[in-house]
């Protein structure tokens, strides 16, 4: 037993005047820290049209700040897990890795052909 009694009192971890503060600040019409990407309906359409267009997320970044969103990459990323829009490729590393693909498959011709025109002699 402590010398203050029983130890039924604990001291709240947020000062007196925490909760004051927070009614002030609501009744003050102070914004928000958080403004989530996810409830600007007008955001949220365009990145399904981009994703629809399989646009990668760094064109899809850029392309959204130019035309007046203000989003982040991580809250890009947010509105898309959010709705289930996934990419094909992670990273927004798309162009490099079909161009990779692309010539894969030049090669893989050049070998074919080659085999047929040795098959052929």
């Amino acid at each position: 037993m402590s010398c203050f009694g029983s130890n039924t009192h604990r001291p709240s971890l947020q000062p007196a005047h925490f909760d004051q503060a927070l009614t002030n600040l609501q009744r003050w019409d102070f914004p928000s820290k958080q403004n989530p990407a996810h409830k600007n309906s007008a955001l949220v359409a365009r990145v399904r049209e981009l994703w629809e267009k399989n646009t990668s997320q760094k064109d899809m970044l850029r392309q959204l700040n130019e035309e007046g969103f203000d989003i982040k990459e991580r809250e890009l990323m947010r509105v898309r897990a959010k709705n289930r829009w996934l990419l094909r490729v992670a990273n927004g590393m798309k162009g490099a890795i079909s161009d990779d693909t692309d010539a894969v498959m030049r090669e893989l011709e050049r070998g074919i052909m080659v085999s047929v025109m040795q098959a052929d002699l």
